[in-house]
């Protein structure tokens, strides 16, 4: 192996480690969670919603179970969880994006008005369109055809797709805004918004545009056209909401979940591989400690755990990048780097084995 040993696993033949009937199981709770979720959020509303009110807010709650049942798996990067093969940085990254849909969106449903329902339209529109038209069109030689979770995979993406344009263009008032909703953020908040959204537009449209940059603290995955965008459009997702939020009150507290979910999703994915680097080390405790404290402040509350942890965590972390190594002697972390840069952590089969990237 060599110097592959920093940045990869070896897994000996091609047996998953999920089994067909782990996949039944996670469709039969994917079922299970949106009867709950029909149960908890559609039924109550009685004959005041019409068939357009209530597809709409099973759209909703589809974003809530779809992330709370899938991210479990792909944080442990099961074979069969995701419809291509992913490096275990980036399928943990993907956990994160989904549990910060579930947050995003069960706070929506717990309180629906129509530009909170129009917030997550929007997240939905930005983070799949880009998605469904690069993947068949630029990278149908990454899905598998034997594999039913590559059908399902794009069912389930050309239906959401299909609702959430229409439901873009047509979307029902079955919920007012209310007087508090509309009320303009603090400046701060709108500030925080607007970096936010300049950050992420920027890293997103370097991610999709390529896979190997000048920089592997931005491009993690060189050879990894389709990894790189599937990240990249979540950071679009996450710019896209940011500058929605910006007008109104009652979108920028949900939107501030979210970004505090994926924030952390992301800052506990690349700390949880110890030889891992990414830029999120020294970038996301910025991000993550600020939407915490603007979170308090939103509600006029006197927090100071989150005071302490915002001033704490704006503080760059890169000791915590080397994962315990002193920074006077980064040789593990330059090594690594060194190896990226120069193709020696590129994807290979050879002699019957599967060589897995980690990061």
């Amino acid at each position: 192996m060599g110097r592959h040993n920093f940045c990869y696993t070896i897994r000996y033949g091609k047996m998953p480690a999920m089994t067909l009937l782990l996949q039944i199981f996670g469709l039969v709770l994917l079922v299970t969670g949106i009867g709950f979720g029909y149960w908890r959020w559609i039924k109550p509303q009685g004959d005041s919603l019409d068939f357009q009110g209530k597809g709409l807010l099973l759209l909703v709650i589809l974003m809530v179970m779809g992330g709370f049942v899938g991210s479990p798996f792909w944080w442990l990067d099961e074979a069969l969880s995701f419809s291509w093969d992913l490096p275990l940085l980036a399928s943990r990254m993907l956990a994160a994006a989904g549990w910060s849909f579930v947050v995003v969106a069960f706070v929506i449903l717990e309180h629906p008005t129509y530009r909170r329902l129009r917030l997550a339209l929007l997240l939905l529109f930005v983070y799949l369109i880009p998605l469904a038209v690069a993947a068949p069109l630029f990278h149908a030689n990454r899905f598998d055809p034997a594999a039913p979770i590559t059908y399902a995979f794009f069912a389930i993406v050309l239906l959401m797709v299909v609702a959430t344009t229409w439901y873009l263009l047509r979307q029902p008032r079955i919920f007012p805004d209310q007087l508090q909703d509309l009320v303009s953020p603090s400046r701060g908040v709108r500030l925080w918004l607007v970096i936010i959204a300049i950050v992420t537009v920027l890293w997103g449209l370097a991610l999709i545009v390529t896979d190997d940059g000048p920089s592997t603290l931005i491009w993690v995955w060189p050879g990894d056209l389709l990894t790189s965008r599937l990240i990249g459009v979540m950071l679009l997702t996450i710019a896209a909401g940011a500058i929605y939020s910006l007008p109104a009150r009652g979108t920028a507290r949900p939107m501030l979940a979210m970004i505090l979910t994926y924030g952390l999703g992301l800052s506990l994915a690349s700390l949880s591989i110890p030889h891992c680097q990414l830029t999120h080390k020294s970038f996301l405790p910025l991000w993550v400690g600020r939407a915490a404290a603007s979170q308090c402040r939103r509600k006029n509350m006197s927090c100071p755990i989150c005071r302490l942890t915002s001033t704490a965590m704006v503080v760059p972390t890169w000791p915590l990048a080397l994962r315990g190594a002193p920074l006077s002697k980064p040789a593990p972390f330059i090594s690594a780097m060194a190896a990226l840069r120069t193709g020696g952590c590129s994807p290979m089969d050879r002699f019957g084995m599967r060589i897995r990237p980690v990061c």
